[in-house]
């Protein structure tokens, strides 16, 4: 496929990118290069091209200003423009490229396949553009000129017949004025331009010479003939009627329209203008026939092209309305709104601006339009008044769907204000859309997630195995020289590192089991206080050894639904944490109450406290928070993004109420459900 192809760009890389591009898919197409607007204006006037490939962001003169210039200038109105865009380019920058006259647009990087569809469709688009101009343009000024012709004619026509009717009626006239007459009109129906003849008994008794090339016959041929025999079959009956409709004076149309068969079989549009008279004593028609069979092939044509836009309007997926902004109605709307709403033509039609959308949508819609039609009348131009928007409607069977709707704004004959619309469901789009923004939401935090993961093994897990090493060679190479006491010193420091280094194995495999979805979830009822117990266990070796006293108030027999491994980790982290930033002495407090929705738990400490700032880090594993205890305890961070998975889990929620110096209250509240 043999293209011409200009690019205007002043990017060298993507110039370079896309002449590849075009020359791979269209080997035969001629590619014209321009880095600047002025530059590329030029080739346009000068070459013509098929389409036109335009950067938005341009030295000097930007696409926006050429891509005006292009539709302004007569010698390129035509040709089809498409911006280059980035991916990201706001809806903001599409109307502005759609009010300039832009056909399309192609995001960057350019695809070669997307690069490939859309030239050819854009190549179809100009070719469209000039056939339809240059036919409707033929089309418009041939209906006009014969029907200017006709026109004038048939005017010239009626008061010759007038003046001749008249004259034959006047009795006072002489014989010599009579015969002076009638060589006057002989003359002149003998030079007219219309074919003239006159129908007596059925027959034709007189015809002028542009009525015989009209038929096709010669006068010999055509003197006496019946006139049925010149007249199509099909407008026999409408011929026949208004001859004898004209004879008697009875209801006929003064000019009507019908066929003519010539002698070779051709077949000939004339219009014909008669009036009755009195012929050699006996009464016959005058008839002005004019030949109108360019004018009723071009009506054909004109008619043929208004219904192939009707078909192309009535079978697109897209639906096409008209909004007559006096009335507030919908004067037009295309078939294909069954497909899109579930309602037919005249339901739609039936239905007011705000019925067919959303309370949301309306108001915006209104606002739009309060904002837009000043603007459009001031400039008398639909073209500085285009958008492009994404509203929601309503449908038949309930559901209500995104629809993008491209609109501008027109005059119609009577002068009224219209908005001419077109609506595309783009219901599926939104949910990839959606898809998407979840996909990278997720993807953000599996990046955050290993991450973490492999900090925790690369430092977390390295610095305790590595004091477990160093104590170990310490009383492996000492141990002969050392007393008792050392070697317990040292053991001790070992077992302290063995078991903070398992808690935090049991943690991250506990995490790691969470992001993996292979922790299973089984709820059941359970003593709370019992569980509580088995939980403080763990911690309680800590709170001793810093001389922190934990009290627990839990109801009596209290059975609650819950994970109970979930549960206890849950109690496990909140409690040594509070152990961990809780100085020597200090108390933690765990306090588990229940009402009618939900079962309540708080854990309390009169600690450190949390600044404002690191609160909103706690159970965000991507901030990477992770703070020393009050006696230089190391953390991961792992334990309350664990808590707060467990409390989501059973659809609870936690938080935290802290301020810096004064202590912590960790809060954690459990649907009550079916328990």
């Amino acid at each position: 496929m043999a293209l011409k192809v200009l690019v205007i760009d002043d990017n060298e890389d993507n110039l370079i990118s896309l002449k590849a591009l075009i020359s791979l898919a269209f080997p035969e197409s001629k590619l014209l290069l321009a880095n600047r607007g002025k530059q590329g204006l030029e080739l346009a006037v000068a070459e013509n091209p098929d389409v036109v490939l335009l950067d938005i962001l341009m030295p000097g003169m930007d696409g926006f200003e050429v891509c005006r210039e292009l539709k302004r200038n007569e010698k390129t109105s035509l040709i089809p423009v498409v911006f280059l865009t980035a991916l990201d380019s706001d809806n903001r920058t599409r109307i502005q490229a759609l009010d300039t006259g832009a056909e399309a647009f192609l995001s960057k990087p350019v695809e070669e396949t997307e690069l490939q569809v859309l030239l050819k469709a854009m190549s179809k688009i100009k070719t469209a553009n000039i056939l339809m101009k240059n036919e409707n343009e033929r089309l418009n000024e041939l209906v006009a000129e014969r029907t200017m012709e006709l026109e004038q004619r048939n005017e010239q026509m009626k008061l010759l017949v007038n003046d001749l009717q008249n004259r034959m009626n006047m009795h006072q006239e002489t014989l010599a004025d009579l015969q002076k007459s009638e060589e006057k009109y002989r003359l002149m129906f003998e030079t007219a331009l219309e074919g003239i003849l006159i129908a007596q008994d059925y027959k034709l008794v007189y015809f002028n010479p542009v009525m015989l090339n009209i038929a096709g016959y010669s006068s010999e041929e055509l003197m006496g003939m019946p006139f049925i025999n010149i007249i199509h079959p099909d407008d026999h009956e409408l011929v026949t009627r208004n001859y004898n409709n004209r004879l008697v004076g009875g209801k006929t149309d003064q000019s009507y329209e019908f066929r003519i068969l010539r002698k070779n079989g051709e077949i000939r549009w004339v219009v014909l203008t008669g009036a009755k008279l009195i012929w050699n004593g006996k009464p016959a028609t005058f008839n002005f026939i004019n030949d109108i069979t360019d004018r009723k092939q071009a009506e054909l044509q004109l008619k043929a092209s208004e219904e192939k836009y009707r078909l192309i309007t009535e079978n697109t997926s897209d639906v096409i309305w008209i909004l007559n902004l006096g009335q507030m109605k919908f004067t037009y709307i295309s078939p294909s709104i069954i497909n899109l709403r579930g309602y037919t033509v005249q339901e739609a039609m039936n239905q007011s601006l705000d019925e067919s959308l959303t309370p949301e949508s309306g108001k915006m819609v209104e606002e739009t339009l309060r904002a837009t039609i000043p603007e459009f009348l001031s400039h008398k131009n639909s073209g500085l008044t285009r958008s492009l928007n994404q509203i929601q409607q309503p449908c038949k069977d309930g559901r209500i769907i995104w629809v993008e709707v491209a609109t501008q704004y027109q005059f119609n004959q009577a002068g009224e204000v219209e908005v001419l619309g077109v609506s595309r469901n783009i219901e599926e789009r939104k949910k990839m859309e959606d898809e998407l923004r979840r996909s990278e939401v997720e993807l953000r935090e599996l990046i955050a997630t290993k991450d973490k993961f492999f900090s925790i093994i690369a430092h977390d897990l390295k610095s305790p195995f590595n004091s477990i090493a160093g104590f170990g060679d310490l009383l492996q190479s000492e141990a002969r020289s050392l007393d008792i006491d050392e070697i317990i010193q040292y053991a001790g420091l070992i077992n302290t590192s063995a078991k903070n280094t398992m808690a935090l194995l049991e943690n991250l495999l506990d995490w790691a089991q969470v992001q993996r979805g292979q922790m299973l979830f089984n709820p059941k009822p359970a003593l709370i206080g019992e569980l509580l117990k088995e939980a403080l266990a763990v911690v309680r070796q800590a709170a001793v050894q810093k001389g922190i006293a934990i009290q627990s108030v839990v109801p009596e027999d209290f059975i609650f639904s819950v994970d109970e491994n979930m549960f206890k980790l849950l109690i496990r982290n909140l409690v040594g944490n509070a152990v961990k930033f809780t100085h020597r002495g200090g108390r933690v407090e765990i306090k588990i109450e229940a009402n009618n929705k939900f079962i309540k738990v708080l854990v309390k400490d009169n600690g450190i406290g949390i600044s404002t700032g690191n609160i909103e880090k706690l159970f965000n594993i991507s901030a990477g928070y992770v703070a020393r205890g009050t006696a230089n305890e190391k953390g991961t961070g792992l334990g309350l993004i664990l808590c707060k998975e467990f409390v989501e889990k059973h659809s609870g929620r936690i938080w935290v109420e802290s301020k810096e110096g004064e202590g912590s209250n960790f809060i954690v509240e459990l649907p009550i459900k079916d328990n």
